[in-house]
């Protein structure tokens, strides 16, 4: 069972990451040039976090299609450039090429995940799975997602312009997951997880009491 549980994981900030990446690639290469036609790998193994334009191109992910233009357009042509990308292109050799350069390896990654199995704790609010456990048992966690997230400690980036890679990665409940997004620092939510963690601490006294 831990095992499955690691490596679904694995699977999981690889199809996340990826996605982000190659999106914020594309957009950056749109932002550039106005078009996707000459997008290539080639381009994508040299596109970074720090690469030209990337805080105009986070921008563009908070339009919609009723929103103001973006380069000069409407966000809708942006939209039809990216379907038609990912129509025209393979994009195998991109992931292939990401997870080798941005993420941590399966191994590496199962082992890691496998070594606080007894009781994992949120590196934000330092809630333990045994202790969500306990809540959920006693109907104190009310999220109507718990038939996907919540039961199990998740995986965060401590710094977002990094990829899943070792020594940036941490252990992170899904409520502070969920708030945490890539808004707000390591150092920044850690105040945040506090009091969430502060907000788990009297719900479990009450328990106790019962």
């Amino acid at each position: 069972m831990e095992n499955k549980l690691a490596v679904k994981k694995y699977k999981s900030i690889v199809e996340r990451g990826f996605k982000s990446f190659l999106e914020l690639f594309l957009v950056c290469c749109y932002w550039n040039d106005k078009t996707l036609v000459n997008s290539t790998i080639i381009d994508f193994k040299i596109f970074n976090f720090q690469s030209r334009g990337i805080e105009e191109c986070l921008e563009a992910f908070q339009l919609t299609k009723d929103s103001d233009d973006f380069c000069g357009k409407p966000i809708s042509e942006l939209d039809c450039a990216l379907k038609t990308w990912y129509k025209n292109n393979n994009f195998e050799p991109y992931k292939k090429w990401f997870i080798e350069n941005f993420v941590i390896s399966k191994e590496e990654f199962v082992l890691w995940y496998k070594n606080d199995k007894h009781d994992r704790q949120c590196h934000y609010c330092k809630i333990k799975e045994s202790e969500i456990a306990r809540l959920i048992e006693a109907n104190r966690i009310s999220t109507k997602r718990l038939s996907t997230r919540g039961k199990y400690i998740e995986v965060d980036r401590l710094q977002v312009n990094k990829g899943y890679v070792k020594d940036n990665i941490a252990f992170c409940c899904y409520w502070c997951n969920n708030a945490k997004t890539d808004e707000f620092t390591e150092k920044e939510f850690k105040t945040i997880g506090k009091i969430i963690g502060e907000t788990f601490r009297i719900r479990l006294a009450q328990i106790d009491k019962e």
